[in-house]
């Protein structure tokens, strides 16, 4: 399934079907997310990147009590990196 997802993803443009092969054979941690659950949070100590596989993600920073939208991502984008 990952293979599928990510092939035509811009980020893997680059890789060849083997190289594309490897990395989705590699240990993943797939999460699901419902909408309106925070995934990171400013300041958290981050070790990994979030590719979406669907859906879309807002990037959100909270100023004086606001929420400002900085970005919205959609399938096939990362972020956390």
């Amino acid at each position: 399934m990952l293979k599928e997802n990510i092939a035509d993803m811009p980020i893997f443009k680059e890789f060849t079907d083997k190289e594309i092969e490897i990395f989705a054979d590699m240990d993943h941690d797939i999460s699901e997310f419902k909408r309106g659950e925070t995934i990171i949070q400013e300041g958290d100590c981050l070790t990994s990147i979030y590719i979406i596989l669907e859906g879309n993600v807002k990037i959100v920073k909270k100023v004086d009590g606001r929420t400002i939208l900085l970005a919205k991502l959609k399938s096939g984008e990362l972020f956390g990196e």
